[in-house]
């Protein structure tokens, strides 16, 4: 993982000026932190490690717009959370959200991460379906619903908040869900997700069934959504 550890970060306010991103363009934020946060051990997780190709998609995504962007796996690290904020001091820290295995730790983390003085979006599955409640957290300043790359980059960018599609929000005290977000039509476009960035290897002990041994293994996306659209899933 290439962290920009040599470099000295101003502590940024809340209510600093946006800056122009390396793009070009006005950004609202610049330095993200997007964040996989533990697991509890009662579902089938236990089952394999949780690859973070969600969040290297999207830091593959937003690269070139934002000064820096970097993963932490929370579930492979033996740092803290406020260790790499510390480190990094981000302006934005994004939080997977995908399993109900991670819903409580996603808003212990989101609630250091707003102590430390950044601001926190949460994505995935599960703050998806939850919108309306991860919103509503007093820690939680934005959730991306559904695919985030698109809708990431406009938060990011500093379009209106009103104006970005697939983003739920507080203001004034109401939870405002803008509307859906379409589909990214041509997935070609996004970029591979970042790889080789990371620093270590995932494992999942069923993979190799006739030994007690670890098989290495990794993540391949082919597709995204699913034709059923069961109720339960």
């Amino acid at each position: 993982m290439d962290f920009p550890w040599k470099q000295s970060w101003l502590t940024k306010s809340r209510s600093q000026a946006e800056k122009p991103s390396p793009s070009g363009s006005w950004a609202r934020y610049r330095k993200i932190l997007l964040v996989n946060p533990p697991m509890e051990k009662f579902g089938a997780e236990f089952m394999m490690d949780d690859v973070p190709i969600r969040l290297e998609y999207l830091a593959a995504y937003i690269r070139k717009h934002v000064e820096w962007v970097d993963v932490v796996d929370l579930t492979r690290e033996t740092q803290p959370l406020i260790y790499f904020l510390k480190k990094l001091n981000p302006d934005l820290v994004g939080i997977s959200a995908n399993y109900m295995s991670v819903h409580g730790n996603a808003l212990e983390h989101a609630g250091i991460a707003r102590r430390f003085g950044a601001d926190v979006v949460v994505g995935g599955y599960q703050a998806t379906a939850l919108a309306a409640v991860f919103a509503a957290h007093p820690d939680v300043d934005y959730v991306v619903r559904g695919e985030g790359e698109e809708t990431l980059l406009e938060l990011i960018q500093n379009q209106p908040l009103a104006q970005i599609t697939g983003l739920s929000y507080q203001q004034d005290g109401q939870v405002i869900n803008n509307g859906d977000r379409a589909l990214i039509a041509d997935l070609d476009s996004i970029p591979f997700p970042e790889r080789d960035r990371r620093h270590c290897t995932y494992n999942s002990p069923f993979m190799d069934l006739e030994s007690d041994l670890s098989t290495a293994y990794d993540i391949i996306i082919t597709s995204r959504g699913c034709w059923g659209k069961c109720k339960f899933c």
